[in-house]
């Protein structure tokens, strides 16, 4: 999507041209006609079509078929397996939910993250998930997330290798500080008009994306009645840690660091 044909997510011509090859080999792997037809991408590419290492294959055999759920919703799960809306049970020995999931900030809603002015899904709660560099929360001061809300959007392994390090690099040059001045312990906490600029700048860089055209997980739609939002950074990894770079250059911008009240 990012390193073959970098204009995928930006130009719908280029967009459709690469789905049009997708669904191209599905069709040569599927014997089936309907089948190829039900397991062909239907909205832009960037809804990631599965990347396969025999999956397709599997659909060839007679014990192998796929239903649409959106042509023909389920209605009930009965005694023998499903019913779906055209009438049809599907008996069935094992049904295995796997219905979605609630990403990036729902990992952290779950917990019962206090700050200084309550709960970090309580924060959320009003405008959607927001964070200064999917890293800090303004009001949850030494709080440091990996992965948050408005972090990169990459390869998980990479992206959260250059958190790790931003994190380590801002904790250890606030210790530094605090040994040079014989001070309290540190504390670093974002604040509000960091945090709201740079959802700001999410929003911006992500405003000509074929992303924002698409119904997906990335902007929370596959959770019922959960405000849609951007969920990440969509500069690329290297765009990002340059904004990091830029950030720590700047004596760390964006941050206040304190240090703790004496008790």
């Amino acid at each position: 999507m990012f390193e073959t044909f970098s204009d995928i997510t930006m130009d719908e011509a280029a967009n459709i041209a690469a789905g049009d090859f997708i669904k191209a080999k599905i069709r040569e792997k599927v014997k089936d006609p309907e089948k190829a037809r039900k397991l062909m991408p239907s909205e832009f590419y960037a809804r990631r079509p599965l990347c396969d290492t025999g999956f397709y294959e599997q659909f060839n055999r007679e014990n192998v078929d796929i239903v649409n759920l959106k042509e023909t919703p389920i209605e009930r799960i009965t005694e023998k397996g499903i019913l779906t809306s055209d009438g049809k049970e599907h008996e069935l020995d094992v049904l295995i939910f796997a219905t979605g999931f609630d990403s990036v900030d729902g990992s952290y809603t779950r917990l019962a993250i206090k700050g200084k002015e309550g709960t970090l899904k309580d924060y959320w709660s009003a405008e959607g998930p927001t964070s200064y560099l999917g890293v800090s929360v303004p009001s949850f001061p030494n709080l440091f997330m990996l992965g948050g809300p408005n972090g990169p959007f990459s390869n998980i392994p990479p992206a959260l290798e250059v958190h790790a390090r931003f994190i380590s690099d801002l904790i250890e040059s606030a210790e530094a500080k605090r040994k040079a001045e014989s001070a309290q312990a540190p504390v670093i906490e974002a604040t509000r008009e960091a945090e709201k600029g740079w959802t700001d700048l999410c929003n911006q860089v992500s405003a000509g994306s074929l992303f924002r055209k698409t119904e997906s997980w990335m902007f929370a739609a596959n959770i019922p009645g959960k405000k849609r939002y951007i969920q990440f950074w969509l500069g690329g990894l290297s765009g990002f840690g340059k904004q990091l770079q830029d950030i720590a250059a700047q004596g760390w911008k964006g941050y206040s660091i304190t240090p703790a009240a004496s008790s």
